[in-house]
């Protein structure tokens, strides 16, 4: 779900510090209370409305190793575990990272892990319509 957007913000906390009761902003603009609560908050304490940060993307641990790791999995070491891909990686970079932000990233990147019995990395294939 996408963040509200800064005018609506700016027009919620306006509305509230003007008078007007929590529930009457909240219903007046389809939000919950809650949300006017935390946005006026928010707005006393930093001044700010914009939204925060969110998580998402690719870790900065791994930036930039995009390369790298598909050089591993397609051509290198196709069958390797995401524990060896992972310390592969570390050998290679100097970067220490889990086995799940491989896995991760290589969701991103458009390539799937078999799970067992050492079978290939490969890349996603389109959904089928119909069959």
């Amino acid at each position: 779900m996408a963040p509200y957007s800064l005018d609506l913000r700016e027009r919620i906390v306006a509305a509230r510090l003007a008078g007007d009761a929590v529930r009457d902003v909240a219903e007046r603009f389809g939000v919950g209370t809650s949300t006017v609560g935390r946005l006026v908050r928010r707005y006393r304490r930093t001044g700010t409305l914009t939204p925060k940060a969110h998580a998402g993307g690719i870790p900065r641990a791994i930036e930039g190793q995009a390369e790298t790791m598909l050089d591993l999995i397609a051509r290198e070491r196709p069958s390797a575990g995401l524990a060896d891909l992972a310390e592969e990686l570390h050998r290679r970079t100097g970067v220490r990272v889990g086995r799940v932000t491989v896995w991760r990233s290589l969701s991103r990147l458009g390539w799937c892990r078999k799970k067992r019995g050492g079978k290939r990395s490969t890349r996603r294939k389109g959904t089928r319509v119909g069959s």
